[in-house]
């Protein structure tokens, strides 16, 4: 019995999590993730966040976008995060991909993608008045953290979608798979990145 397969009966989304937790906590344990709740975490850290954070949501965000734009979804829409970050970071807004060259991803994948993405919203309400303190107020800079802590009120509806979407049915091995390879997008993408020492 392995992750997949086991707790068959349990919520989806509570069995994804059980997929993920090691993956989840590596994320958590990185020094730039860290850094975020302690005094210290300054403008240039933030800078290099984002930039790690813009290269790992373009493995995977323009797939989503894509997905929604051929399938009806029992969910709240995705929204993306990838525009919000190149104007944080001061970079031209890409034009529009022309979503036929992007990857398509199956139902399953879809959903494995969209639980972690839509799970990582949750901290972002804590998050925003410490930075405040750290990085002073200025509101383009906290404009990824405000849209994540707006979007956080969707996860009730995400998960239930999901959930209803197995219905106790065995997970799909590719759900898990896109749900751990999201998780490895970040981590991936952090570890490219110089990290100064934690303050």
């Amino acid at each position: 019995m392995n992750a997949v397969t086991a707790g068959a009966s349990a919520p989806a989304a509570q069995r994804l999590k059980a997929a993920t937790t090691a993956l989840h906590r590596q994320l958590d344990q990185h020094p730039l993730i860290r850094a975020l709740l302690k005094p210290g975490f300054d403008t240039l850290r933030h800078i290099t966040l984002f930039r790690a954070f813009r290269r790992a949501y373009a493995q995977c965000e323009p797939a989503i976008l894509r997905y929604e734009c051929a399938n009806i979804i029992s969910a709240p829409v995705y929204q993306a995060r990838l525009p919000c970050l190149a104007r944080v970071l001061g970079e031209a807004v890409e034009p529009s991909i022309a979503l036929a060259t992007v990857k398509s991803l199956s139902a399953a994948q879809y959903w494995g993608c969209r639980y972690v993405l839509d799970g990582s919203c949750h901290g972002a309400q804590i998050l925003l008045p410490r930075l405040r303190v750290q990085l002073g107020d200025n509101e383009d800079s906290l404009a990824y953290w405000h849209l994540l802590a707006e979007q956080s009120s969707v996860w009730p509806a995400v998960t239930t979608a999901l959930n209803a979407f197995y219905d106790g049915q065995t997970l799909h091995a590719e759900c898990v798979a896109a749900a751990r390879d999201t998780f490895q997008s970040f981590i991936t993408a952090l570890h490219a990145c110089h990290v100064y020492p934690e303050g």
